[in-house]
């Protein structure tokens, strides 16, 4: 039997408990706002992400925060961390025309053709 591992992002709202049962890894979107960078993770929710939003808004930032997707060396990371016990990466995420991330993801698939089986949906 093949060992299969999941990547998704935080676009899927896994909630941590399935992801950590399934093992699935779950990369994290960045909210730029002004000039600073925030990742989604367990340590900073999304109440306390607009609060800081607030904060920097009010300090005389004039720009919309915008979602970005992780970062190519965030990716490869990701996928690099199975080792070798993957025999295939599944990478399941928003559309491309949708979201960025798909990009980068098929981009670092690309960067580990042949060492790793990388399908990125």
């Amino acid at each position: 039997m093949s060992k299969v591992h999941i990547v998704t992002d935080s676009n899927a709202f896994l909630r941590p408990e399935v992801a950590e049962r399934y093992n699935i890894k779950v990369l994290p979107q960045r909210l730029k706002v002004g000039g600073a960078y925030f990742e989604e993770s367990e340590a900073l929710d999304v109440d306390e992400m607009f609060v800081k939003v607030q904060e920097i808004q009010a300090g005389g930032a004039k720009q919309m925060p915008v979602v970005q997707p992780p970062d190519l060396n965030t990716v490869l990371d990701c996928y690099q961390s199975f080792g070798h016990e993957a025999e295939q990466i599944v990478s399941i995420h928003m559309s491309g025309e949708l979201s960025p991330t798909w990009k980068v993801a098929r981009q670092a698939a690309e960067l580990l053709k042949g060492r790793y089986t990388i399908r990125v949906i």
